[in-house]
């Protein structure tokens, strides 16, 4: 009987490494893939990104070189 629960122990545990294994495999490949898709996204939006950086720095450019209007009333 002893015998017996040690070896169903054994196995529960060969089990369980098994299962543990398997799981970690999963997420490691899912999170793979996640962060393959994040950086896919952020490759995808940068020239986006740099784009609006260099429109706006443009307009600051322009701004900062501007003469301040000069309005005349007419009488």
């Amino acid at each position: 009987m002893a015998q017996e629960l040690t070896q169903l122990a054994h196995q529960c545990q060969e089990e369980f490494q098994r299962n543990a294994l398997a799981t970690s495999e999963v997420l490691s490949t899912a999170g793979k893939e996640t962060a393959a898709a994040a950086q896919s996204k952020v490759d995808s939006l940068q020239p986006i990104v740099l784009g609006y950086r260099d429109f706006f720095i443009g307009i600051v450019c322009d701004i900062s070189t501007m003469q301040p209007l000069s309005f005349v009333a007419h009488s």
